[in-house]
C-alpha cells in the first residue's frame, strides 16, 4: 500500500508512467536534483503526515527505501 502510493506520487511528479517505477527505482534513475527531492519528501510528510529526518534521507537510494521508511514511521 505505502509503496504503491510513492510509485504513484513520484508518477505524477515527475511525469513517469507507473508502470516504469518500483521498488527498486533509484534516485539517480530518475533524474531528480536535491529540489526535486526536497518537494517530493514535503508531498511525502504531507500524504502520510510523518516528519522525514534530514539525516535519514542520505539512506534513501530507492522508493523501496522510502517506502520502508514510511512504514516503519506509522
Amino acid at each position: 500500500m505505502v509503496l504503491e502510493k510513492l510509485i504513484s506520487m513520484a508518477a505524477e511528479r515527475f511525469g513517469i508512467e507507473k508502470m516504469d517505477l518500483s521498488a527498486n527505482t533509484t534516485f539517480e534513475e530518475l533524474n531528480i536534483d536535491s529540489l526535486d527531492m526536497v518537494e517530493l519528501l514535503m508531498g511525502i510528510e504531507d500524504e502520510f503526515d510523518i516528519t522525514v529526518d534530514d539525516e535519514d534521507v542520505e539512506n534513501f537510494t530507492t522508493l523501496g527505501d522510502v517506502a520502508e521508511y514510511i512504514s516503519n514511521k506509522n
